[in-house]
């Protein structure tokens, strides 16, 4: 299966149904000027470095949201949040998550290494709207490395990672 179009960021409005069941966000974060700091990918296998093991060890152990899928790959990661707070800082939520989460990545690697910019300054984020569209990104997610042949850069990282947020 081929990889999903990432649509373009834009302004989004929750839905009513957040309310009563939280809202679900795919979410990429990459590194700075696309570095392979996190690993290489072989046989549609990622292969991680220490600092890959560091942002998924830190992904794993975020609290403010439910984390879902998720990968890490050579020089992004993507995953799926579900934030259950039903009122309406959901996005001021979500940026203070990732926010923590890049933080937390950041600190840790430098522990043992110079001052090093990881990240690209902002982040991708996707309101997801139906159980099949988490169906689909899930999927996404799971086949992600399959697909690596090293020129994401020019694929989907384009739209992500030239928008920030």
């Amino acid at each position: 299966m081929p990889p999903l179009a990432i649509p373009q960021r834009r302004q989004e409005q929750l839905p009513a149904r957040a309310q009563t069941e939280g809202w679900w966000f795919f979410i990429t974060i990459c590194t700075k000027n696309r570095e392979h700091l996190f690993g290489d990918i072989a046989g549609g296998r990622m292969f991680q470095t220490v600092w890959g093991r560091i942002a998924e060890d830190c992904w794993k152990k975020i609290t403010r949201a439910s984390t879902d899928v998720f990968v890490v790959m050579p020089n992004h990661m993507h995953g799926i949040l579900r934030i259950s707070s039903a009122d309406a800082s959901a996005w001021d939520s979500l940026a203070m998550i990732v926010s923590s989460y890049k933080a937390e990545v950041t600190r840790q690697i430098r522990r043992n290494s110079s001052d090093v910019d990881i990240w690209f300054q902002g982040h991708y984020q996707h309101l997801i709207h139906s159980k099949e569209e988490l169906q689909l990104l899930r999927q996404y997610i799971k086949e992600n490395p399959s697909w690596w042949d090293g020129n994401w850069d020019d694929l989907e990282e384009e739209a992500v990672c030239s928008t920030g947020s």
